[in-house]
């Protein structure tokens, strides 16, 4: 250090310990969620959450087509945004905890995870029962997958119910969860942009401080 010391004070200059009570200060908490590392954590978790919302409002969709179409594709399509769904919503409350996501956007992301569960019992009891009824093919999940979708909502209230709770979800939780997100992103990017802009700071060294 005392080799290095030399280099440091000919780079930085020498602070006197006086000069110190004129350095700002920020709080601990503004550190942690600003600067460029914070953005990026922002960024990875708001793409969870987008992922998430763009898969309800995709299941909506094909929740709203069965009332029409009754094929398979559908059935299939649904199947795997559920499962998209139940995955996503897992991974969005992990990353979303400690951020500085909006806290609506977080209570959104709690409601999504509340529909899944709802979505898994509704869906459950209909296995049971479409089991119960079709024994040969319980095992054959292409079978299945061709017996529900020959199912119209119209017919079953369980599909009914499932089918709206789908469509609810698209219509409540994935558009203004969307909204709110991109929005957040917005406030984000500005006050990135201004740092972005202006000079940093130089970095002083504990050595330097004390002269």
């Amino acid at each position: 250090m005392d080799r290095v010391r030399p280099f440091i004070q000919l780079a930085q200059g020498t602070l006197k310990p006086e000069d110190l009570n004129q350095i700002p200060v920020r709080p601990a908490e503004r550190k942690a969620h600003s600067g460029p590392g914070a953005t990026v954590a922002g960024r990875a978790t708001g793409r969870v959450h987008m992922i998430l919302f763009g898969l309800l409002l995709f299941d909506g969709v094909l929740a709203a087509m069965e009332f029409f179409i009754t094929h398979v594709i559908p059935t299939v399509l649904g199947s795997v945004a559920g499962m998209g769904i139940g995955i996503c919503v897992i991974l969005a409350l992990v990353k979303q905890h400690n951020s500085n996501l909006p806290a609506s956007l977080r209570a959104i992301t709690w409601t999504c995870l509340g529909l899944v569960c709802a979505n898994f019992a509704v869906g459950y009891v209909i296995g049971i029962g479409f089991a119960m009824r079709n024994p040969r093919i319980a095992y054959n999940q292409w079978e299945v997958f061709k017996s529900l979708s020959s199912i119209s909502p119209w017919e079953s209230p369980l599909m009914m119910s499932l089918n709206i709770m789908a469509i609810c979800g698209a219509l409540f939780l994935g558009i203004p969860g969307l909204i709110i997100l991109l929005r957040s992103e917005k406030k984000v990017k500005k006050p990135a942009t201004r740092r972005s802009s202006t000079p940093g700071s130089p970095v002083i060294s504990r050595n330097a401080e004390t002269g």
